[in-house]
């Protein structure tokens, strides 16, 4: 996944509107909403769900305490001079002079390295429960081919909506199937919960491993090997599409808190992904 560098700061306004919007009705029963969800997505053939999330980094005042600078340079002192077989006095010298200068440079050139360190840092902030938090969970039935969004503003009230709705598929033996989703999707859902004080599902996790129904297409290919492979290489081998052309995972929220139409683009960059994890699935003959 290539990641847009950006400033937090860039999205403070857009973040704090969409939380300033008029509360959403809570859903009132979540078991018979979830129900129909899954109705709406699979029959009794029991076919299976493909789901993705989307995320983007929390506030900054909220995770700048998560921050760890460079070590900084110690002050310059002549131990660090190496003088070899120096032994003249004006030889020294020289070289204490040229090993201050090229120090300088090093001091001179710090600044502009811790501001390129934490904007990196920055950059990857949504790809870690800590400083992250889940934006979208899209799924896509793999019969119906109906998509359909978990957005509330509220990311707990997003967690406790997903969970409802994987409780229904894992009930009725429905399984959930996502690109590199038990390595990333999975854990970031868990521990997002955790940290908000959500119930997570005890029918996920069967001791060490996920609940047999959550489908893996990369751990699918793996064949039991350990590789990261993108959903744009397997998309390319077996020929069934690309992922939304313009479009990377470090830019979603820039588009989701932006205009209208921005907003649009971010969801059809989730709904490309559905779409193509479900081809690849039926490729691999996991649907």
């Amino acid at each position: 996944m290539s990641l847009a560098i950006f400033d937090l700061a860039d999205l403070a306004d857009a973040v704090e509107a969409a939380e300033e919007q008029e509360p959403q009705e809570p859903l009132a029963d979540l078991k018979t909403w979830a129900e129909q969800q899954l109705a709406d997505h699979s029959d009794r053939d029991r076919n299976p769900v493909v789901f993705d999330i989307e995320t983007g980094p929390r506030p900054l005042d909220e995770i700048e305490s998560f921050y760890q600078p460079p070590e900084a340079l110690p002050p310059w002192d002549e131990s660090m001079v190496r003088y070899g077989n120096a032994k003249r006095e004006e030889l020294r010298a020289e070289k204490r002079e040229e090993h201050k200068k090229a120090y300088q440079m090093l001091l001179d050139a710090e600044g502009a390295a811790l501001i390129a360190h934490k904007t990196e840092w920055l950059s990857k902030a949504a790809l870690s429960p800590v400083t992250g938090r889940v934006l979208l969970i899209g799924t896509l039935g793999t019969k119906t081919g109906k998509q359909w969004y978990i957005d509330l503003p509220d990311e707990a009230r997003c967690l406790e909506a997903v969970w409802a709705f994987m409780d229904e598929c894992l009930s009725s033996k429905t399984p959930l199937i996502g690109h590199n989703s038990n390595s990333f999707d999975l854990p970031f859902l868990v521990r997002r919960s955790w940290a908000l004080g959500v119930t997570v599902l005890r029918e996920v996790r069967q001791g060490r491993y996920w609940n047999p129904l959550f489908l893996d297409t990369m751990e699918h290919w793996n064949c039991g090997q350990r590789e990261y492979v993108s959903l744009n290489t397997l998309g390319a081998f077996f020929g069934v599409g690309q992922k939304t052309e313009g479009v990377a995972g470090g830019d979603f929220a820039k588009l989701w808190f932006g205009t209208p139409e921005e907003r649009a683009k971010a969801i059809e960059y989730n709904g490309q992904d559905l779409k193509l994890t479900a081809a690849i699935a039926a490729k691999m003959g996991m649907v």
